[in-house]
């Protein structure tokens, strides 16, 4: 083990402190099973996933008079899953 001075020991401390408040806190892994979607969230110089608990179920049928952009959408995401 070293022997620090207490005086550097301290200070030590200090920059894990203060390092500790910039890491993001432990999050738990979402379950894709329950969980349909989520948002990013910035935490300082990283961020996470948050799951949205509620999500709206509006179908493409529902969607009146944007015709094109919902062909667009479509194809992108079938380019997506390629």
């Amino acid at each position: 083990m070293l022997n620090l001075k207490p005086e550097i020991v301290a200070q030590l401390e200090r920059v894990l402190s203060s390092v500790e408040m910039l890491l993001p806190k432990a999050i738990a892994p979402i379950d894709w099973a329950k969980c349909h979607a989520a948002n990013w969230r910035r935490h300082s110089f990283s961020g996470y996933l948050e799951p949205v608990r509620v999500t709206d179920t509006t179908t493409l049928d529902e969607l009146l008079g944007v015709e094109e952009q919902k062909e667009i959408m479509i194809n992108n995401t079938r380019q997506f899953l390629a």
